[in-house]
């Protein structure tokens, strides 16, 4: 869910709450020279909590398997709706391991502000300076829609909780980004529907690349130990995406899509995509012929390429451009054959896939605040 303008259930824990350190643990001096900082965010989600740590297991596997070169690794784990802490992968005795570097404590619900998100970056960033910062958002997901938006899912991920109260918008994110004065390198959606181009279009200016899934993401989330490799150091984009491929192929629910996003090709798209805006309207004769990317009735979610293809179908020659762009824009992807939904608790085949959905052509209500995103007013 996220909100009007380009809108993400982000939880981010914000205003209202107070930090304290452990005497005999200090935030250790900064070390300058570093080049990459990678900042794994996990707020909090009760229903996920032990994923998370299975999730933060099998980074640590990766990490102990291929080191870490001139870079650092710093976790912020909720561990209740209340508490968290702030922790950096450490070497120690010969082997790399967690270590608590600040607690959290919140006094009042109010997670989601920018002022809350703007503090916690600058704790990274005072505690962890680098040349290029990356980060993985582990949570449930729900793509732009609006914060008040309050769903049951399970056993899926998306980003936000089932209240109001744990949800932060992609507009949020944004703007603490901003105020930090950091671009990422990539930022990692371990969440539900955050491939979409009301989204990308929104995080078009604070990272590089947009790493994420266009469906629902099952409880296991990402497979770290097999993708972790890939995310440290430089990142290796196209393994990222095959690695996924490989582990959900033969996952006991064998259902996945992934896609990664160059933010830099999305205003071309945005542009051609106004072009086709200003001069077709789609028939919605042929709602039910695009290739859907959620279980919801009415459909909130489809593919960007199917789309294009049925908003020109009396002309298919003119969706060219828009098509090209839109490959472009998202280099690498994969999926399986189908994707899964917990609404119709089955598997939906996948005919295309172009990495990124659209909620352009929905009419389903939750989606008419539409038009109020970055993306919408970009291509309208």
């Amino acid at each position: 869910m996220r909100n009007k303008f380009f809108y993400i259930f982000v939880f981010l824990f914000s205003v209202g709450f107070s930090a304290c350190r452990h005497d005999d643990d200090p935030i250790p001096e900064p070390i300058d020279g570093y080049k990459r900082t990678l900042f794994v965010y996990m707020p909090w989600a009760s229903n996920l909590y032990s994923a998370f740590e299975q999730n933060l297991s099998d980074l640590m596997t990766a990490i102990n398997t291929t080191g870490l070169d001139n870079q650092r690794v710093i976790i912020f784990l909720a561990n209740s709706n209340k508490t968290a802490t702030l922790q950096e992968v450490v070497l120690y005795n010969g082997f790399y391991s967690r270590k608590n570097i600040k607690d959290y404590t919140f006094t009042m619900a109010d997670y989601t502000t920018e002022k809350g998100l703007t503090s916690i970056l600058s704790d990274v960033i005072a505690t962890a300076p680098a040349d290029e910062f990356s980060m993985i958002i582990g949570c449930h997901g729900m793509g732009w829609l609006p914060v008040t938006r309050s769903v049951q899912m399970a056993p899926t991920r998306w980003f936000g909780g089932a209240s109001s109260l744990y949800q932060t918008e992609i507009s949020t994110l944004h703007r603490a980004l901003s105020n930090v004065n950091i671009k990422l390198e990539y930022v990692l959606f371990d969440d539900c529907y955050m491939a979409n181009a009301e989204v990308a279009y929104e995080l078009k200016d604070v990272t590089n690349y947009l790493i994420a899934s266009t469906c629902e993401i099952m409880n296991y989330g990402m497979p770290y130990h097999k993708m972790g490799k890939y995310l440290l150091g430089k990142p290796d984009y196209q393994n990222i995406c095959a690695s996924f491929f490989t582990f959900y192929s033969s996952y006991s629910y064998p259902y996945g899509t992934i896609s990664v996003t160059s933010t830099s090709q999305l205003p071309a798209l945005a542009q051609a995509m106004k072009q086709l805006n200003d001069t077709y309207t789609f028939d919605t004769s042929y709602l039910d012929s695009i290739q859907d990317l959620d279980g919801f009735s009415p459909t909130m979610f489809f593919d960007f390429g199917s789309y294009v293809e049925y908003l020109t179908v009396t002309n298919p020659d003119a969706a060219g451009t828009c098509l090209y762009r839109l490959g472009l824009a998202v280099p690498y992807k994969s999926n399986t054959p189908q994707y899964y939904s917990q609404f119709i608790k089955e598997g939906t085949d996948i005919n295309t896939y172009s990495g990124l959905s659209i909620s352009d052509p929905s009419v389903h209500t939750d989606t008419n605040k539409k038009s109020e995103t970055s993306w919408w007013l970009a291509t309208h």
